[in-house]
């Protein structure tokens, strides 16, 4: 999922040295489907097409301290920004089973709590909601960080490795 609303104040996303090392993966062996600048709605409908076990999703997120939530930023019908909070998020992943087994949030935020409020975030609700595992930042990342995270942690899988071992394997090359 590649989200860039188009109301100008969001810096840009880049995604394509990401979505080459998922083309470059093996066809036999794993499916890409591309959901680029989806509306909820739209999100909603590809996860119910193309039943993924992985999402991975490249855009912005924040967290609001002051609620204890987290949101990622998907397109607004008729333009502009919808930001959708932590909880939508993990009741749409829920609507349109089957949940996903791995969410992969490439935006800043992603991982970030509020250890005063339970489940609060993006990844704790979809933890939350039954998704097996969660991939995501705590503060906020730069573009260049989040492409070598994501490009090596595909070549970790590909080559077999478990996700937990995949995730250890880049926090050490990008640190």
């Amino acid at each position: 999922v590649v989200a860039q609303p188009d109301d100008g104040r969001l810096g840009p996303v880049d995604a394509d040295p990401v979505l080459a090392e998922l083309k470059g993966l093996d066809p036999a062996r794993y499916h890409l489907t591309e959901c680029r600048n989806p509306t909820m709605d739209g999100l909603g409908d590809a996860l119910r097409s193309a039943r993924p076990h992985l999402v991975h999703f490249m855009g912005h997120g924040e967290f609001d301290a002051e609620r204890a939530q987290g949101s990622i930023a998907l397109r607004r019908e008729g333009g502009g920004t919808n930001w959708v909070d932590d909880r939508h998020l993990a009741g749409l992943m829920q609507w349109n089973r089957p949940l996903p087994r791995v969410v992969v949030l490439h935006s800043c935020d992603g991982a970030r709590t509020d250890f005063q409020a339970s489940f609060a975030g993006l990844a704790p609700q979809l933890v939350r909601a039954g998704v097996q595992c969660v991939v995501a930042m705590q503060y906020a990342v730069t573009n260049a960080t989040a492409i070598a995270f994501s490009s090596a942690f595909y070549a970790e899988v590909a080559a077999g490795r478990a996700l937990d071992e995949a995730v250890q394997a880049c926090r050490w090359r990008i640190s």
